[in-house]
């Protein structure tokens, strides 16, 4: 057999594998993006739950005795997150759950001190757009400018051809100490 002959057979091979993937990829956002509308519902039956006392009815003394139950399964921290989620978006905001959806739980846990009715839409675009690490930067970045004390955060890539570090800051917003120090040991591992 030509080599020709085995491109021409590996080719649609590859086509199945791309169509199977592209198909995998669809299936996960789309499980993903119904996974936060059963959160929204999770965290709506939870509030409901502490708010009403419910769980003293099934004979809990209080509402994380309750949690802690293991069919819950999930840490307190998580069944809160679930709950000021819903608190947030939906009771207070009113913002329409399939937009929610787009956004993940953990997202909408990470900008909810920052969004309000009018710059929803854009803090929704950003964490859509963004990874959750770059998202908290976006936030962090945000309460710094508010508090006076923004600075650019560092941005660290890893470099394709060394496999090392490359950390893109302007060195006139670094302490000038380390910047030194910095410059030294860069000289020497030269």
């Amino acid at each position: 057999m030509t080599k020709k002959a085995l491109v021409v057979k590996a080719k649609p091979k590859l086509e199945k594998i791309a169509d199977a993937a592209f198909e995998n990829d669809q299936l996960i956002k789309k499980l993903a993006s119904h996974l936060t509308l059963g959160f929204l519902e999770f965290g709506r039956l939870l509030k409901e739950n502490r708010d009403k006392n419910y769980y003293e009815a099934l004979g809990y003394e209080t509402f994380e005795e309750y949690i802690a139950n293991p069919e819950l399964s999930l840490s307190r921290t998580t069944i809160y997150r679930f709950i000021r989620v819903f608190e947030v978006y939906v009771e207070k905001l009113k913002l329409p759950k399939e937009e929610l959806a787009l956004v993940g739980c953990s997202k909408l846990d990470l900008i909810k001190e920052r969004v309000n009715k009018s710059n929803w839409k854009k803090w929704a675009a950003k964490a859509q757009a963004l990874s959750y690490t770059d998202l908290s930067m976006e936030v962090q970045e945000e309460r710094d400018k508010k508090a006076g004390i923004f600075k650019r955060r560092p941005k660290m890539f890893l470099c394709k051809d060394h496999r090392a570090w490359i950390i893109d800051i302007d060195p006139e917003e670094c302490c000038p100490d380390w910047v030194e120090e910095f410059v030294k040991k860069a000289t020497k591992a030269k």
